[in-house]
């Protein structure tokens, strides 16, 4: 009972007390590293226990990475990040996933023309 009792406190009070807006250069290199995109996180970031331990981080610009300059394609609303809720605790941040619930991309029209050359890379993409 003890045990249940500690790991309680862990995942669902201890992370309310750590400041999360310190990961936010940490989460916006991970996401290039892992996305080739590079983003800039506008608002501040949220940690919500329930159904599965992640943060919601709100208005994130994003910017095309490849040219000289960084370039504006767009603001995502809201994107989860799933993570280890212990390696958070033990300031070792690592996203796990990324979930994107709603946003507004601009896209220029060939911008998929060098994405769809090598099929075989893509085969497990899936565009909703």
């Amino acid at each position: 009972m003890v045990a249940f009792a500690v790991i309680f406190l862990i995942i669902f009070c201890l992370p309310f007390f750590i400041n999360l807006d310190q990961y936010k250069s940490e989460i916006e290199n991970q996401i290039q590293e892992k996305f080739f995109i590079k983003t800039k996180i506008n608002e501040k970031i949220s940690y919500k226990p329930f159904l599965r331990p992640h943060i919601e981080l709100f208005s994130v610009d994003i910017f095309e990475t490849n040219k000289k300059e960084d370039i504006y394609i767009g603001n995502i609303y809201k994107i989860n990040l799933r993570i280890n809720i212990f390696n958070l605790i033990l300031r070792n941040f690592n996203i796990i996933d990324v979930e994107v619930v709603d946003g507004i991309i601009e896209l220029e029209n060939n911008y998929f023309d060098n994405f769809f050359k090598n099929a075989d890379s893509i085969k497990n993409l899936k565009a909703i």
